[in-house]
């Protein structure tokens, strides 16, 4: 039921980007190949990039078996729906709990098209804004 809230929430914010991106309504999936019927939590089309963005919400921690679900989305986009000209598939995956040693190694080292981020069912305080910006602020530094 969480995940569902959740997908709720992220589909009316994506609704507000509605001039860039394009709903796709939730639909099974059957690839024949391996003999799976699945559904995708949200995907949506890129009209500025022209690709398919396939989001997939867990509730719990990230696990290998989390980003091996959400790669094999982005390659059916990739191989059955994409049309030649387009660009390649993104994939993202929120979770509740991001682990980033189990994305470093699940992930191949020149992926580009597959992210993996943690989600917060709160909102920062002011306090907390400030000192993420600042520390963004210091990494920039020190990175030029």
């Amino acid at each position: 039921m969480r995940s569902e809230v959740l997908i709720s929430v992220v589909s009316r914010c994506i609704g507000i980007l509605s001039a860039i991106f394009h709903y796709v309504p939730n639909c099974e999936y059957s690839v024949f190949a391996i003999e799976l019927v699945s559904f995708i939590d949200l995907v949506l089309y890129n009209r500025l990039l022209r690709c398919f963005v396939v989001i997939e919400i867990k509730t719990g921690k990230i696990t290998h078996q989390d980003l091996g679900q959400l790669q094999m989305y982005v390659n059916y986009h990739d191989r059955i729906e994409k049309l030649p000209d387009e660009n390649p598939t993104i994939g993202i995956l929120l979770c509740a709990g991001k682990n980033d040693s189990v994305v470093k190694m699940t992930l191949p080292e020149n992926n580009k098209t597959v992210l993996a981020s943690e989600y917060k069912l709160y909102l920062p305080t002011t306090e907390q804004l400030v000192k993420e910006i600042d520390e963004v602020k210091e990494l920039a530094k020190k990175q030029s």
